[in-house]
């Protein structure tokens, strides 16, 4: 699972804890539509009898309602007022933590430039008032934001600012939400060494906690600490696994078993089982866990999650064999998925540049007001915001190519399996399974690929029928039966070559374009490009680019 994940489903562990607690209280689910017009009611009367403190509880509880049931614009709407009354209570750990709640969320719909401008107020009000517990949930945050947008050291550096600001305090959810997305992020990174430190620490600050919890809440710390507990083992089972140990990984796996918490706070742990069953190669016990991991996403609508699941299910079925089974979830299911997906992040990349375009128009305009120079401002508003277009432009351009580079990468390795599938029909113990066509068809894949066929631009449906010892009818009637997706022989061996191409752009760093296309069969630059651009939505420079980028 990847920390994007984790900072997506973070709240739904700890708030089924601590709901679980509150249902000895309370008859009424706190997901329910009923719990909120029981918090709306309270609320009334709070502010009635203008009992401040009773009234910045309510709306605290409200916000946290609209934020697990996504309810953005409802969110947005009751912030201010819940940030204010909060604050007028002078309870700051109140305050940074509905503050903190807002910005996360916010990096959850996918929007962490924003984030960002927000979490530097949060720091400059922290500073000021020298609130720690306000500059750890600060660096916290931005911590998040910045692995959301894949800036690893900038997200490590506010980790470890985080952790070093808090070490003093009690115990929190704050700290645990540290440790928890840090050492997800090394694992990740496949830092598992580095994440065993965090680890360590981070059990040894619950061990401590639990010894000593809070007289106030006792209860729901200790269901609180089982959850931390059960999370902290996940992260040893992933980094022991990743490290191929795995006596010490099944020793937390035993010891995460012993613990009792609600469903939901097992995700992670679920999915640290999938991985260690397929490290030893048990991978029907992999898939059993798996599945399950599966079935608690889709309860969460968490479709990223979801799509991940299936990735990893796909793997673990050609591992075991089933390769019909592994190309038909990823026609049917991965890819669009895939696409859904990069289609949403896109947009809300977009959106999300555009709202800050926005927001800086406007203060430009606000200074523009206060300026007796007004050719002068004019001026440097229509510069800023055409720099402003400019980068958000070529922003815009970089998360499409992020998505469409995401969709080719996932149908080359689609069409790998396809490929693979059909050419183990040509074993005898499945040659009576197939038909003629498909047998004849899988002979001419085959020896494009062994002799490099594709290789010759000249090549010709005339030579293939002479190398088949089949006649042009023939030749016509199994591809019209078997490459049902090209237009013509033309159209087939185009695409095989472009395949071929794709492959080479993302592993011969050293050889030039050019090379790659002649190797590939092309014989010019033009019909490369306008063959490439058509089939997978961008240039071979733009793929390699962004090739690069992900490396």
């Amino acid at each position: 699972m990847t920390l994007k994940t984790h900072i997506l489903i973070g709240l739904f562990t700890f708030m089924s804890c601590f709901g679980y607690a509150a249902k000895a209280q309370a008859e009424i689910k706190p997901d329910t539509p009923e719990y909120l017009e029981q918090l709306k009611k309270t609320l009334a009367g709070a502010k009635a009898a203008n009992d401040k403190g009773q009234t910045a509880n309510a709306l605290s509880k409200i916000m946290t309602y609209y934020a697990n049931q996504g309810m953005t614009d409802e969110l947005e709407k009751i912030f201010p007022e819940t940030k204010r009354a909060v604050a007028q209570l002078g309870v700051w750990k109140a305050y940074y933590n509905v503050w903190g709640m807002k910005i996360n969320y916010t990096i959850n719909i996918g929007k962490p430039r924003y984030a960002l401008n927000e979490l530097k107020q949060m720091y400059c009000d922290a500073r000021k008032r020298k609130d720690e517990f306000g500059l750890a949930t600060a660096y916290l945050y931005m911590g998040n934001a910045y692995a959301t947008l894949d800036n690893k050291q900038e997200a490590y550096k506010n980790y470890e600012k985080a952790l070093q600001v808090s070490k003093n305090m009690h115990f929190s959810i704050l700290l645990h939400y540290t440790y928890l997305y840090y050492s997800s992020m090394l694992i990740d990174d496949r830092q598992y060494d580095e994440a065993l430190k965090v680890a360590r620490q981070w059990l040894n600050r619950i061990i401590l906690s639990e010894t000593s919890p809070n007289d106030k809440y006792p209860k729901q710390e200790m269901q609180s600490y089982q959850c931390q507990r059960l999370e902290c083992y996940t992260r040893f089972i992933d980094a022991y696994v990743g490290l191929k140990d795995i006596e010490k990984a099944k020793e937390y796996i035993a010891k995460g078993d012993k613990l009792s918490v609600p469903p939901l706070a097992t995700s992670d742990f679920i999915m640290a089982k999938s991985h260690f069953y397929k490290a030893l190669g048990k991978y029907e016990d992999a898939l059993v866990w798996l599945n399950k991991g599966y079935t608690m996403c889709k309860l969460r609508s968490d479709s990223v999650g979801m799509v991940s699941r299936l990735r990893e299910k796909a793997e673990l079925l050609s591992m075991m064999g089933r390769n019909d089974e592994a190309a038909k979830l990823y026609r049917d299911d991965i890819l669009p998925g895939i696409t859904k997906i990069n289609n949403t992040k896109t947009q809300q990349t977009i959106d999300e540049l555009n709202s800050l375009a926005g927001v800086e128009e406007l203060k430009l305009q606000e200074r523009n007001t206060c300026n007796i120079l007004y050719t002068t401002t004019a001026g440097a508003i229509l510069l800023v915001l055409f720099l402003i277009s400019v980068i958000a432009n070529q922003r815009k351009m970089r998360a499409k190519n992020r998505a469409i580079y995401e969709g080719i990468i996932a149908k080359l390795k689609a069409e790998d399996i396809e490929e693979e599938l059909a050419l183990s029909g040509m074993s005898p113990t499945q040659a009576d399974d197939i038909s003629r066509n498909r047998r004849l068809y899988n002979k001419m894949v085959l020896l494009i690929r062994d002799k490099q066929l594709y290789k010759n631009a000249d090549i010709s449906r005339d030579y293939l029928v002479e190398q088949l010892g089949i006649n042009r009818n023939k030749f016509t009637e199994m591809m019209r039966e078997c490459c049902t997706d090209y237009k013509n022989f033309s159209d087939f061996i185009n695409h095989y070559r472009l395949r071929v191409a794709a492959r080479m752009l993302l592993e011969d760093d050293d050889m030039s374009i050019t090379q790659i296309y002649i190797s590939a069969g092309f014989n010019s630059r033009t019909s490369f490009y306008t063959n490439f651009r058509e089939c997978y939505g961008m240039t071979p420079s733009e793929y390699r680019e962004t090739s690069k980028e992900k490396k």
